[in-house]
């Protein structure tokens, strides 16, 4: 799996599962593609948006923060 990290011009940084960090254009990637994206790369080459896997991460991530700032 391939997350979007964040935006820059006409590029997406992304981190893959390894933690490293890598560059896509932005024309290679689905139209509805955002920062904290999940992408997986298929057979053929093409992108593919995780959208059920993209909304798990975005419910986690608002979890941990609510719970940062209820403490």
């Amino acid at each position: 799996m391939i997350v979007i990290d964040r935006i820059e011009k006409n590029t997406a940084v992304c981190e893959t599962e390894d933690k490293s960090m890598i560059t896509i254009p932005l024309t290679k990637l689905p139209p509805d593609c955002k920062e904290g994206s999940c992408l997986e790369l298929d057979e053929n080459g093409s992108y593919i948006l995780l959208v059920k896997e993209t909304a798990l991460r975005k419910k986690q991530m608002e979890e941990r923060l609510l719970r940062l700032f209820q403490k």
